[in-house]
């Protein structure tokens, strides 16, 4: 059976496995909220957060769907195209964040599954009949993390979708930490929503290089990304190769100031502004289902 309990003021699921502990807020756009193993934490989220606006918490991991990160038309963030021309509002990085999902009963203690379908708030924003499930599974000191979208209508379905992991690196010790993406190039995006692509010039790049927040990593050479600490090799690894049918199109770097005690890694299936110009773009099949997962493994 699934396990509830309360963390500030709200009522949350735990995943625990030994010395490891998840709290997951349905409610909240099936937020991760934090991971721990034994005393050390491993994703941020911080000790006081404005729950009436938890999509705006900087923490624990947003879900993003069906679009990641600025979209735009004619240079004004927050629009999107149809494919009859129609001008369509959307929320930075989606309308999931900002919406409560269902939980979905498993046997298995530690996996939780959460669940939003089409309604016609959502209609609006996204003229499609879909199931976008979330779903994490706790290995010890292995989270699995599990993005489905299913498309119930009967006309090929647009998205691109994505985690926005926030890693807890104290800012303090910001110069002894380091990414690692080993990926053919870094892209930027311009004013347009276009996206400036360059080659990679590392596959290592520390947190205190200014270069690195808002950057994204395209097209991984390896299956394996982390977030490090150099000298101890404290942090995560995450496996992109999870299993599912969609691969992991580029991974994004960003964190808020200098002095934010987080650092994100984020895997994505596209680019922001996908919708436009195309870069990981995917359409899932009438009656389809299309998933990307990928695991976290605690150092």
């Amino acid at each position: 059976m699934l396990r509830k309990t309360t963390f500030q003021g709200q009522s949350v699921y735990e995943l625990s496995e030994g010395s490891s502990k998840v709290l997951v807020a349905p409610q909240a756009g099936a937020r991760l909220l934090n991971w721990h193993v034994g005393d050390k934490p491993v994703i941020y989220w911080p000790e006081e957060a404005n729950w009436s606006k938890p999509a705006h918490v900087r923490g624990g991991n947003p879900i993003l769907f069906p679009f990641a990160a600025r979209h735009m038309v004619d240079g004004v963030i927050g629009w999107w195209l149809d494919a009859t021309g129609k001008k369509r509002a959307m929320p930075m990085h989606g309308f999931a964040r900002d919406t409560a999902f269902a939980v979905i009963e498993e046997s298995d203690p530690n996996m939780l599954r959460m669940r939003i379908e089409a309604t016609p708030v959502t209609r609006e924003f996204y003229p499609f009949d879909f199931t976008f499930d979330v779903v994490y599974r706790l290995q010890g000191t292995k989270l699995e993390s599990r993005l489905e979208v299913t498309n119930k209508g009967t006309d090929p379905m647009p998205y691109y979708m994505g985690h926005h992991f926030y890693f807890v690196v104290p800012h303090t010790d910001r110069a002894q930490w380091a990414v690692k993406v080993p990926c053919a190039r870094w892209g930027r995006q311009s004013a347009d929503g276009s996206i400036a692509e360059r080659p990679a010039a590392s596959d290592v790049t520390l947190l205190t290089d200014a270069d690195l927040s808002d950057r994204f990593q395209i097209e991984f050479k390896s299956s394996e990304i982390s977030i490090l600490k150099q000298k101890t090799g404290q942090g995560v690894v995450i496996d992109l190769n999870g299993g599912g049918n969609v691969p992991w199109y580029e991974a994004t770097t960003w964190t808020e100031k200098a002095d934010s005690d987080f650092y994100c890694l984020e895997p994505w299936t596209g680019l922001p502004n996908a919708i436009h110009h195309g870069k990981g773009l995917r359409y899932v099949a009438p009656g389809s289902k299309e998933s990307a997962v990928c695991f976290l493994n605690a150092r």
